[in-house]
């Protein structure tokens, strides 16, 4: 479901919802509080051009979704007179808790993903899409068993730029030290597995680097031959 956060789909902080004019100070930071809430819980599907993917069967989808607790009333997207990807995010009540819980980037991401994947197949796909010969019921997943069938291509979350763009001008980005803990905030904690482990590679390569450069030049500016030079294995060592 992390598949990108990018492509034909634009920035979810691109299109937040109604700011409250009322005001201003506190009230401008509290629009800007909605807005990052709205972003982090924001997935997008993105269909296929499927010939099975009939208006029926998109009406169906949506009206699963927004059948489903805890989700909002999907938003339908057209491209050129075609119906490319749908927005589904959070209502609410469900971002209310994803900001009284203070829950990260990944987390809000991954709670709504477990919302999107809990929409069970029922028989009416059976009807709208008869190639599928899936079971129905609690267990099956309606975007798994649509995708499987070629009908919807991936669902992923949308990027909040402003928040991801702050990641990556941290000022706790150093040479070899990466923020890790915005990084995980942000993407998740596989994204910041990887960024540590790079950061701890690089580190303790820098001793063997240091000593491989000496040997080098040693070797390089020696009169030594490559057959008599007493600190060729150390050379090949490093």
């Amino acid at each position: 479901a992390m598949k990108t956060r990018s492509g034909m789909v634009k920035d979810a902080s691109a299109d937040p919802p109604p700011k409250n004019k009322e005001g201003s100070g506190s009230a401008d930071k509290a629009s800007d509080e909605e807005k990052a809430a709205w972003a982090l819980c924001t997935y997008a599907v993105l269909f296929t051009d499927s010939e099975k993917l009939t208006p029926s069967l998109v009406a169906y989808i949506t009206q699963k979704l927004n059948n489903t607790p805890g989700l909002a009333k999907v938003q339908v997207k057209h491209e050129k007179d075609k119906i490319r990807f749908i927005i589904v995010r959070l209502d609410d009540d469900e971002c209310t808790i994803v900001q009284e819980s203070k829950l990260t980037n990944a987390e809000a991401v991954e709670r709504l993903e477990q919302i999107l994947l809990g929409v069970w197949v029922d028989d009416q796909l059976i009807k709208e899409l008869p190639s599928y010969h899936g079971e129905a019921g609690p267990g099956h997943s309606l975007l798994k068993a649509v995708i499987g069938e070629g009908v919807v291509d991936s669902f992923f979350p949308l990027h909040d730029s402003k928040a991801a763009l702050a990641v990556w001008r941290s000022k706790n980005w150093g040479i070899i030290s990466p923020p890790i803990q915005e990084i995980r905030e942000y993407f998740g904690d596989r994204e910041a597995f990887y960024f540590a482990w790079i950061s701890h590679y690089c580190k303790t390569m820098l001793l063997p680097a240091v000593l491989g450069f000496l040997v080098w030049a040693w070797a390089t500016f020696s009169e030594l031959k490559i057959d008599d030079n007493p600190i060729a294995p150390l050379f090949g060592f490093f």
